[in-house]
């Protein structure tokens, strides 16, 4: 975007010296442009310092207006208005150079460069105004000016509808802002700016629509309070923080051609969050890529905020870093509910004073949430909800570490954890229920440690381990799944165990339990190998441990209990391991003749088998010290 140009030959000036103080007294000029008055004849001829002057126009005045006195009024006439048109799209309209207290009124403001400007530390007011059909921009506040826009329209401008530019001030409120070109409103080198409330902190929400770039572009070392809006409909995104930052609160923000929110290239943003730490959430919708994007060393924190139905990602965060501080709902949005690549999320209360604390992800097309290429999320409470492929997707060095959550309804995996990604999973408990793939998947050298978390009543298994990867568990109930409670294949190792005090002694309330499953409780095959140190496997409606096809599988401690199973305690089979070690694990209660089997090619078992009550099936051959 180039920047604003400001200064031309003014067609009409005064050159009064500023007064000292506010006025003492007031002259009031009329002026009609009909009869050949002009507006910079009565700035000439009554101007003066120490005085206000008030200039009552009517009719059409066809001229370039330069304002250098303070306290100068230009007010439409109240019962028809007035217009004042530029001839030359080279100049503005009517600049406010360097005068205090001014204020433009109930004008039709046209056709030059910019329609009104304060420069050079000037302060003007713009109430009622229609500043349309400008070469550039409608309204603008330049180089140390404070420029307040009250019940304005600013539109069908080439440029920008408002700007605010270099070291100045912009207040906009109660207006309406659209059919710009660019931007509707553009804050931008050092400039500072609050849309929708006003200097005193009263809300006046403005409309801002149809512009054909950013609704709002806040960048080059701005700042922005964007409060109250309706921002929709724009051709990029409905609010854009570049190399700036930006409080963004209580705001609709819909149906724009890009991002709903986009901070980029070292921004920084509060999204629902004032400046004072409370709460005052968007809505977020309806945008045709993300509802929020946080892109390239940006940082943005996020507390309330409604972000649904957008048309790709709820929030996408790529080599930057997000918060969700809670109460955010991200919904059924048209891919993931957040996507981190090459980023960071941190979803928790953190050092912010707000609650409640729980995020809600639910309903999105495809997964809830995806982290991806090295990037990383941190859940302290969330609800990963009725998506439509994961709960949670990690790949690529992706990794998760998630706390007091509930990853339940969605259509893959409750989590899937592929490519040398990896995940913690820790106290207070994680529950991982009812998704329709496996609770937890783990594939091509990926690893999880799973602690004190409940996987249950997924529609596969509770937990898959595929393809050289790596799983550990202690304290987790793993229960009433359709196919194992646990698998482990192709060359995957599981650590299954309690949080040992001392060992071989198990932590209160630390065993792991596998119960109530079909096929196999734990299930170890193909040249995978399992260790069993702290675990009850129980009620399968099937074999309760199997090691199958060059398997190895270490059983040890008392407090590792098989019983209860309908087919059998354990089974060997194809060339298998079963080493049971000191303290012996107590396997008895299950189906079968025998509570330890043996099939297909031979397998070999070592060790101490004193726990097995019901005894070591004669196909097993011997049991090697």
């Amino acid at each position: 975007m180039r920047p604003h140009g400001l200064f031309g030959a003014a067609v009409v000036s005064v050159a009064c010296l500023a007064g000292t103080g506010h006025a003492i007294d007031t002259k009031t000029v009329n002026v009609n442009c009909a009869t050949g008055q002009t507006i910079g004849q009565a700035l000439d001829g009554h101007a003066k310092p120490g005085r206000a002057l008030n200039v009552i126009i009517n009719g059409t005045c066809n001229e370039h207006v330069v304002v250098t006195a303070d306290d100068t009024t230009l007010r439409g006439d109240p019962a028809g208005g007035a217009s004042v048109n530029g001839s030359d799209p080279n100049q503005n309209t009517i600049l406010v150079n360097g005068a205090a207290r001014c204020v433009i009124e109930n004008l039709v403001v046209t056709g030059a460069r910019t329609g009104i400007v304060g420069a050079n530390s000037a302060s003007v007011t713009v109430v009622n105004v229609q500043a349309r059909s400008n070469a550039q921009s409608g309204i603008g506040s330049f180089a140390g000016s404070r420029v307040n826009v009250d019940g304005s329209v600013a539109s069908n401008n080439s440029s920008s509808g408002i700007f605010v530019s270099d070291n100045a001030a912009g207040f906009v409120t109660n207006s309406t802002v659209q059919n710009n070109g660019l931007s509707g409103v553009t804050v931008q080198r050092a400039g500072s700016a609050r849309i929708g409330q006003d200097g005193f902190g009263v809300d006046g929400p403005n409309t801002i629509s149809n512009n054909g770039g950013n609704g709002v572009f806040v960048y080059e070392s701005a700042q922005a309070l964007v409060h109250g809006n309706t921002i929709n409909n724009n051709g990029g995104a409905g609010v854009f923080v570049e190399m700036a930052s930006a409080t963004v609160t209580s705001n609709t923000i819909q149906s724009n051609a890009r991002y709903g929110i986009n901070v980029t290239n070292n921004a920084g943003a509060r999204i629902g969050i004032t400046d004072q730490t409370a709460a005052a959430g968007n809505v977020i919708q309806s945008n045709t890529l993300d509802g929020v994007g946080i892109f390239n060393g940006s940082n943005a924190n996020m507390f309330a905020n409604t972000i649904q139905s957008n048309g790709r990602h709820g929030i996408n965060i790529g080599r930057a870093s997000g918060r969700l501080v809670g109460s955010n709902q991200i919904s059924s949005n048209a891919e993931r509910g957040i996507s981190i690549t090459h980023g960071h999320l941190f979803q928790g209360q953190g050092d912010f004073a707000l609650t409640p604390n729980l995020d809600t992800f639910t309903a999105n097309t495809g997964d809830g949430v995806g982290v991806f290429q090295g990037g990383s999320a941190e859940f302290l409470n969330a609800s990963i909800t009725g998506n439509g492929g994961r709960g949670i997707f990690l790949s690529n060095s992706g990794s998760l570490w998630i706390q007091n959550s509930t990853i339940s309804g969605n259509a893959g995996d409750g989590i899937g954890v592929f490519n040398g990604s990896s995940a913690l999973v820790v106290a207070p408990t994680v529950t991982i229920t009812g998704n329709t793939g496996n609770g937890v998947s783990l594939f091509n050298g990926a690893s999880a440690f799973i602690q004190f978390a409940l996987i249950t009543s997924n529609s596969l298994r509770g937990v898959m381990a595929g393809t050289g990867s790596q799983l550990r568990m202690f304290g987790t109930t793993v229960s009433l799944h359709p196919q194992d409670g646990v698998g482990v294949f192709d060359g995957s190792t599981a650590l299954i165990q309690c949080q040992f005090t001392v060992f071989p002694t198990c932590a209160a309330g630390s065993v792991t339990t596998i119960s109530g499953n079909t096929f196999n409780g734990v299930n170890v095959a193909a040249g995978s190998t399992g260790v069993l140190q702290g675990v009850t496997v129980s009620g399968t409606n099937g074999l309760g441990v199997h090691a199958d096809t060059n398997a190895t599988l270490r059983l040890q401690t008392s407090s590792t209990v098989i019983t209860g199973n309908t087919i059998g305690g354990i089974s060997a089979s194809h060339h298998s391991i079963l080493n049971f070690n000191s303290p012996p694990i107590s396997v008895s209660g299950n189906a079968g003749a025998f509570q330890v089997n043996c099939a297909g090619a031979p397998s070999t078992l070592i060790g101490n088998v004193s726990g097995v009550v019901g005894g070591v099936s004669p196909s097993c051959g011997p049991v090697f010290p």
